[in-house]
């Protein structure tokens, strides 16, 4: 399952990442809204926010900056930031 960003197609990255955002978040994946704050998670604390890092990092073949680590609040920010950085690995 660890692949490079820039070796997956669009519809693969979508359902990785949401297939991960439901395990992290406990969630089922129809929940997974761009509008939804971590913090508004139950149970949502730091551990389980570098268990996202760890798990975009691992599925997705990337290494976050501090910046982007702390810049994600929403699953939108996360899922913007997987966009982004797929552009960048084209």
């Amino acid at each position: 399952m660890n692949e490079t960003l820039s070796g997956l197609a669009g519809s693969d990255v979508n359902e990785r990442f949401d297939c991960l955002l439901s395990e992290v978040l406990r969630l089922k994946p129809v929940a997974l809204i761009d509008e939804l704050a971590f913090a508004r998670v139950e149970g949502w604390d730091s551990l389980r926010h570098i268990s996202l890092v760890a798990g975009l990092e691992t599925t997705f073949g990337i290494e976050l900056t501090f910046d982007e680590i702390v810049g994600m609040h929403t699953v939108g920010d996360a899922r913007r930031l997987l966009k982004a950085r797929a552009k960048v690995a084209r």
